[in-house]
């Protein structure tokens, strides 16, 4: 293959471009942008709580990680607040909301809801596209709220 890239270097860049082209409209593709979405979101609640753990070791510090830990809470509870009012007429599904939530992997699943193009519910005031909007490679509703 390495032969056939430095014969002709331009079939590089269709490789490529075939290669996003698969990754886009195959499901595969949409399962890999989801699994790295939640990923992400959830890799990076860990290492708030990792950070937030460090900083709670040292006296000098204690500060910084009562601060980190107050913005993830405020965030957390932001999600669970807009996800109760997102299912508050069918409560049956506030619980499994609440899961995701506090798991960090909402964002992953509302992302996946909008790329399936589901239907917004009845009782659901936002649609999915609403409950993620993405800027750039940041999820910011309700995920990135602070």
């Amino acid at each position: 293959m390495q032969t056939l890239l430095d014969r002709h270097p331009f079939l590089e860049s269709f490789f490529e471009q075939l290669m996003i082209r698969a990754l886009v409209s195959h499901p595969v593709g949409l399962a890999f942008r989801v699994f790295r979405l939640v990923s992400v979101s959830l890799l990076d609640l860990l290492s708030d709580i990792y950070v937030i753990v460090e900083f709670s070791k040292d006296e000098e510090t204690v500060g910084y990680g009562k601060t980190l830990t107050a913005m993830v809470v405020s965030c957390l509870v932001l999600q669970a607040l807009v996800s109760v009012v997102q299912h508050g007429k069918k409560p049956s599904r506030i619980p499994l909301e609440l899961v995701l939530v506090v798991t960090g992997i909402k964002p992953g699943v509302d992302a996946y809801r909008m790329c399936v193009c589901k239907e917004q519910d009845d009782h659901e005031p936002w649609s999915s596209q609403v409950m993620y909007s993405k800027c750039g490679n940041k999820v910011t509703l309700p995920s990135s709220c602070i």
